[in-house]
């Protein structure tokens, strides 16, 4: 196949480009169709569609490698930032990952961070260095199901342990107005409640506990029996 300027060519995976220069056999100039992304190959690459897209989206439909000094491996070892980012974007985006965790069912990735190459910076201006943290996206913003610069953080796993297990309560405070409680056990300390009774109420087995109400209610609209303390 010869190799010619203003040639379109098809790659193996990331589909169509074409030739925009060519300086010699190793370095030649093209660009792809889809994403106008541009770069250099050689010409045996484009004789064997094994020219490479970065900017074309190929993990799990939605990440790509970007263009930039960031590395998705060294010396055939995924880096810390790409194994992250790749366990993200499978999180959100593998099915095979929702039928066995629906916890991530309706999670998603910022556009940013489609590309490994946003999520490194980020990575790598806010990772401390410790191994073991985990990439965390409720913690700053409780209910949050989309990761993101503004929303994620890096935390221990026993932190990330315990914000997965803390269940979210809505009571009437004294005030009157709706609240809703991520951690009822850290809400009672700092109130000086009693995590118990607080329970009680926030489930709708007992109407108030210390100027806390209950929104619910039983079968004929009443309240439920008082807690007291």
């Amino acid at each position: 196949m010869k190799i010619a300027k203003g040639g379109i060519y098809n790659s193996n995976n990331f589909g169509g480009f074409v030739v925009l220069d060519i300086e010699n056999a190793n370095r030649v100039k093209v660009k792809f169709l889809d994403t106008e992304n541009v770069t250099f190959t050689r010409s045996a690459n484009i004789r064997k569609g094994s020219v490479k897209d970065k900017n074309r989206p190929n993990v799990f439909g939605v990440g790509f490698c970007g263009v930039g000094d960031y590395k998705v491996s060294i010396n055939s070892k995924a880096t810390p930032a790409y194994q992250c980012w790749h366990h993200m974007i499978q999180r959100c985006y593998d099915p095979k990952i929702k039928g066995v965790q629906p916890q991530y069912d309706d999670c998603t990735v910022c556009d940013e961070w489609h590309n490994f190459q946003n999520f490194a910076e980020w990575y790598y201006s806010n990772h401390p260095g410790d191994d073991g943290l985990h990439l965390d996206k409720d913690i700053k913003i409780k209910g949050n199901r989309q990761y993101s610069p503004d929303a994620c953080l890096f935390v221990t796993a026993a932190e990330n342990a315990r914000e997965a297990t803390a269940k979210s309560y809505k009571v009437i405070s004294p005030s009157g107005d709706i609240i809703e409680i991520y951690n009822m056990r850290k809400f009672c300390m700092e109130n000086n409640l009693i995590p118990g009774c607080m329970s009680r109420v926030a489930s709708g087995k007992a109407s108030r506990h210390k100027g806390y109400r209950s929104i619910s209610t039983d079968g004929n609209g009443h309240p439920i029996a008082v807690c007291k303390g």
